[in-house]
């Protein structure tokens, strides 16, 4: 086994490298990132020459190295042997894997790696980031730039000949294996804003049914300094904000800022709740922008994503509230500019996020007024929330279950289930005392079954079951919470 060492700063005893100044220059500060051919050492950008060559060692015997070659990379190659260094200092075989610039992971003396031998794209040969921009980035009437920051590549088009909308550079910065830039903090606002200067350039983020969102989906929380409009720029490094121009507006596009690295962004809106909790475990509870069908007919959508529940990854799917007309919630649209909001009723559509031809291969949970109640489901056939389902001889078969608490397991309910009559509007299970009682949608040891009831057929009166409840008319909202099945 071989491993790859970058020796540098001070070791132990001997003399912190200095580098030679004697014919004038200047050192240049490690922060907004290093040249090509440079390496980064103790703040500074050095000359690949100042920091010294590559050693490989055979194990076994163990070999010394001179002060003045502190700084170099090492090579241990297996066997336990050992580099010594003046002073008496010592780095061992650890049996990890070499550093492979080449084999797509990125080590930690790599900034990039995409496993090709194109010198022209944002990952150079040596997997280190080109800041020299492809000719489709520039037109050469106007400055462009490439630059590193915190461990990620900006390119700065200026592409005026082209007249890309903001659509067009969503697909430009993704051919170039990145994405339109996104913005996580003030700092490297203030980075993209002072290399941008009194410009125009088209950031990762849009506005969609009143709210604006990163690529993330994660909804923002800015000010946009002029009368908004559908896409986002960055304008001037003096101003607090963001402002904004039509996606679609060709008289000023050619400008954007591109951004490489390990992504902290998708380059789409995400589909789901699941998929923004995929891409960033560490997302919280709250408002985000998904984009269901991707590039398909459905608008992006500004939804309620719970992020805490069971691992998370639920879509706040309809809200109803008592007394309301009821639809089929596999498949109406209602009100989908409220899905995002605190009040309001609202559908988004199961069929949406479903690829089965029974709708089977979707989770739920409910909650009353807020609280959560009963048990998790799945294996739930889509005609359960059709309320024009209402005759007994439509007829679908089981259910899953797994009540709250930790470590409780998924159990089959195994039997019929139907709308018994109009006034089943939707339901899981069936009546009290037919098959295994763990269908049955009145209270009941084992019970498990749901209905939401309505005395006038496709109003939301009563709820029944969810180990709770009884023909109770005392709520005021109920709301389903979705996410795809899991195989557990």
């Amino acid at each position: 086994m071989r491993i790859s060492l970058l020796l540098l700063g001070c070791v132990g005893m001997l003399a912190c490298y200095q580098p030679d100044l004697s014919a004038g220059g200047t050192l240049t500060e490690c922060g907004a990132g290093c040249p090509v051919n440079h390496w980064c050492r103790e703040g500074y950008c050095l000359p690949e020459d100042d920091i010294g060559t590559a050693v490989v060692v055979d194990g076994g015997s163990g070999t010394n190295l001179p002060n003045e070659d502190v700084g170099i990379r090492v090579e241990v190659d297996g066997g336990g042997g050992a580099v010594r260094l003046d002073g008496g200092q010592s780095v061992t075989d650890t049996g990890a894997q070499v550093a492979e610039c080449g084999n797509g992971i990125v080590d930690p003396a790599e900034s990039c790696d995409d496993q090709n031998t194109d010198e022209t794209d944002s990952c150079l040969n040596d997997c280190r980031w080109n800041t020299t921009l492809p000719l489709d980035c520039h037109d050469n009437r106007r400055e462009s730039v490439g630059w590193e920051y915190n461990g990620h590549l900006y390119w700065l088009c200026h592409a005026d000949l082209r007249r890309l909308n903001w659509n067009q550079w969503v697909e430009k910065c993704a051919s170039w294996g990145g994405y339109l830039a996104t913005v996580s903090d003030h700092e490297e606002k203030a980075q993209i804003a002072a290399h941008s200067g009194p410009h125009g350039y088209f950031l990762g983020a849009r506005e969609v049914a009143g709210r604006w969102a990163w690529h993330t989906g994660e909804v923002m929380n800015t000010t946009i300094d002029e009368v908004p409009q559908d896409c986002l720029t960055i304008y001037n490094p003096n101003e607090s904000g963001y402002r904004s121009r039509g996606c679609n507006d060709l008289q000023t596009a050619g400008l954007a800022v591109c951004e490489f690295g390990p992504l902290n962004a998708t380059q789409v809106i995400p589909t789901s709740c699941q998929e923004i909790k995929v891409n960033n475990p560490a997302s919280a509870s709250g408002e985000y922008m998904i984009d269901p069908d991707g590039a398909g007919d459905v608008a992006p959508l500004s939804v309620y994503c719970d992020q805490s529940t069971s691992s998370g990854g639920w879509l706040r799917a309809v809200r109803i509230s008592r007394e309301a007309g009821v639809w089929n919630a596999f498949e109406q649209e209602v009100n989908l500019d409220r899905a995002g909001a605190d009040s309001g009723d609202f559908n988004i559509p199961f069929s949406y996020f479903s690829n089965d031809p029974e709708g089977r291969d979707l989770e739920f949970f409910f909650k009353v007024d807020g609280i959560r109640k009963g048990s998790f489901y799945r294996h739930v056939h889509r005609n359960a929330w059709n309320p024009q389902i209402n005759v007994r001889t439509n007829i679908w078969q089981d259910f899953d279950y797994k009540p709250q608490g930790e470590g409780a397991t998924w159990t089959r309910c195994e039997g019929n289930n139907y709308h018994i009559h109009s006034d089943w509007n939707w339901s899981i299970g069936r009546e009290q005392g037919e098959g295994d009682a763990c269908g049955s949608v009145q209270l009941g040891e084992g019970a498990q079954g749901f209905i939401l009831h309505g005395s006038t057929s496709e109003t939301a009166e009563a709820l029944f079951g969810l180990g709770e409840y009884s023909a109770d008319r005392d709520w005021a909202t109920l709301e389903v919470f979705l996410r795809p099945a899991s195989g557990d």
